[in-house]
């Protein structure tokens, strides 16, 4: 869509890629009280677009490091520690000789690095009694130059944490919990969670308090990238998000159905979001024609309900489904929330069934979504439902091997958003496809 009219092209807004993932984790017990591991994954993904749309497409490289261990200290307390590493590159791979690229070369746009590391201790005080004590401290670095304004970034986050799980007679459950956050650029803060459950016949009524805190991420303060035409700014103004979190629901089981319905509000103070600013006179030169910055929503309010219900039919047949409403609004504005559609629902279908050395499992899976609210030039996203069907195979006549199979229909009914490219999208599911794995 180029000024109002409808113009043919070759670009698409799902193109076509490969991946691949290779991923492995090795466990060592030294005696009854000691278990080792460490593992590590990789994951690239090429994703490639037509030469009459741009000189490049886009080349995606992730790479992760783990490593841990627990120590037993008697039959139920333990202590944890768990290090986690991850690499995430993104690159431009170019479709035709460019400057000084050739054909298959890739330049380097964002480089991002994570390094975390968590402590626990859990001690069981009865059975009616647990503590967990935990520690957690993450370590971020990006570089990007040209997108960041130094060139990189850097952000600390450390954290420690109580929670107390107690049984009162024998039908009330209370969790409670402290969590102090501390960051390195934005303070730190204090941020409880109280939680309680009753237990009555066949129903579960439950009620959870809690405050929380997010500090903005290193993507939202300092990077710049442009898309479609629109220009993107980060902002180091922002502050972080506070929100407060209030939820009261009741479930039911009884033999093979259960149903819930739970209602929340979500107060959040300082939301970071995008608006929408001035542009700049050189914009028009580099093909600028929108600038949008993240800036904080001083008050937003997000309320709803959840719905969920699972039926066991017999002879191996299960059905369920669930269904949200979702009341998203900036309280400043009186305005509802970029992004988020009012309504959801999901539908399932299952069946199963076992023979002496051969498992089947077959589901059809639907989603279902309201349109999307957004309010700029392009509108509203469209509503939209996409169905699934999956079958999974299971054979254990192998002697000491177990092959697992899967195949399947994604879209059944072959749904596509075609709102011209560049529109706000329900979704962008490419139409029917087949799998097999």
């Amino acid at each position: 869509l180029d000024d109002g009219e409808l113009i043919e092209t070759e670009a698409m807004t799902q193109n076509k890629y490969k991946d691949h993932s290779f991923g492995h984790v090795l466990k060592y017990r030294v005696g009854n009280k000691l278990e080792l591991y460490a593992g590590n994954s990789v994951y690239e993904k090429d994703l490639y677009r037509p030469e009459s749309v741009g000189k490049y497409g886009y080349f995606y490289d992730d790479k992760t490091y783990e490593a841990g261990a627990k120590l037993l200290l008697n039959r139920r307390d333990y202590v944890s520690f768990d290090y986690n590493h991850d690499r995430y590159r993104y690159y431009y791979k170019y479709n035709q000789s460019y400057k000084d690229y050739n054909i298959g070369d890739k330049s380097i746009n964002n480089d991002q690095r994570m390094n975390n590391y968590r402590l626990k201790y859990l001690g069981k005080l009865s059975d009616m009694h647990t503590v967990s004590i935990g520690m957690d401290y993450l370590r971020e670095k990006m570089i990007s130059e040209g997108r960041l304004v130094n060139g990189r970034a850097k952000a600390n986050t450390f954290s420690v944490y109580v929670q107390d799980e107690i049984k009162l007679l024998e039908n009330i459950d209370v969790v409670a919990g402290l969590r102090y956050v501390k960051h390195k650029e934005f303070g730190s803060k204090l941020t409880p969670k109280v939680s309680l459950l009753y237990k009555w016949n066949h129903f579960n009524i439950r009620g959870t308090y809690g405050h929380g805190f997010k500090a903005p991420t290193l993507k939202e303060l300092y990077y710049e990238y442009e898309k479609k035409g629109t220009l993107y700014l980060g902002n180091t103004g922002l502050d972080p998000q506070k929100s407060r979190y209030y939820s009261t629901g009741i479930e039911f089981n009884k033999g093979g159905f259960s149903a819930s319905i739970t209602g929340y509000i979500n107060d959040i103070d300082d939301l970071i979001a995008y608006e929408e600013v001035d542009l700049i006179p050189d914009d028009a030169d580099n093909g600028i024609k929108k600038r949008k910055k993240h800036y904080n929503i001083e008050e937003s309010r997000s309320e709803g309900i959840d719905f969920l219900m699972n039926a066991k039919l017999g002879y191996g047949f299960i059905v369920g489904g669930g269904y949200s409403y979702v009341n998203a609004e900036d309280k400043t504005t009186n305005q509802r929330l970029n992004g988020v559609a009012e309504h959801y629902g999901n539908v399932r279908l299952g069946y199963n069934h076992s023979w002496k050395s051969y498992q089947f499992k077959a589901n059809i899976l639907g989603r279902i979504q309201d349109e999307k609210f957004y309010d700029d030039a392009e509108g509203n996203a469209k509503a939209y439902d996409i169905w699934k069907f999956t079958t999974s195979h299971k054979f254990t006549n192998l002697g000491s091997f177990v092959l697992e199979a899967t195949a399947g229909i994604d879209n059944i009914f072959d749904y596509t958003d075609d709102s011209p490219y560049g529109s706000n999208y329900g979704t962008i599911n490419p139409g029917r496809s087949y799998f097999i794995g």
